[in-house]
């Protein structure tokens, strides 16, 4: 609620990270009711599995744009009856991925994955981001690191590694790593039909 200021420009948010559940069930069960209200949609968390695997999509004058968040490691998944995050399911998820592109002008994935402060996604990250492009995703958004990586493109779509941090309490960050942790870049893509 104190950021519902910060928050109400945007159009939309994955909430698929470790973070999750910082504030229990009830700061989960708040931050559905808090973007709700102010209209945000989400994605890559949800009540259940149903819930937080459900894209959220945006009708730009008749384009549509479809957007999930996954975790790549087992933080907090979600169930058929328990709330959490939505997590890389192997083929099922590259199913999903592959129906949006199918139902959609313009797919965007953002996977929160890898390790905390590193300049570079590792092997796991590329290979994610990669299996994603290829499944039928336009853009790969990854998260994790606190640090900004590098963009790529592969086909016509894009990647960007590591977006950094919008916003972070960086009194949770160790100091050694506060300085590039600080760093933040906004990413701005042109896009059309399946491309960047």
């Amino acid at each position: 609620p104190v950021l519902r200021s910060l928050l109400s420009p945007f159009d939309g948010f994955s909430l698929a990270n470790n973070h999750i559940f910082d504030f229990g069930m009830q700061g989960l069960r708040d931050t559905f009711d808090n973007l709700d209200a102010l209209g945000v949609k989400y994605c890559g968390a949800g009540r259940n599995a149903t819930e937080a695997g459900r894209p959220a999509v945006f009708d730009l004058n008749g384009f549509r744009v479809s957007m999930i968040g996954i975790t790549d490691k087992n933080w907090s998944p979600s169930s058929v009856s328990l709330p959490g995050t939505h997590i890389w399911r192997g083929e099922k998820t590259d199913d999903a991925i592959r129906n949006l592109r199918q139902n959609s002008d313009f797919v965007v994935v953002q996977i929160h994955q890898g390790y905390e402060f590193l300049n570079y996604p590792g092997p796991e990250e590329m290979f994610a981001a990669k299996r994603a492009i290829d499944a039928g995703a336009d853009l790969v958004l990854g998260h994790h690191s606190h640090y900004i990586m590098g963009v790529t493109r592969r086909g016509k779509g894009a990647i960007a590694y590591g977006l950094g941090d919008f916003l972070l309490d960086k009194m949770h960050i160790p100091e050694a790593y506060r300085e590039k942790a600080n760093i933040c870049a906004v990413f701005r893509f042109e896009i059309a039909r399946h491309q960047v």
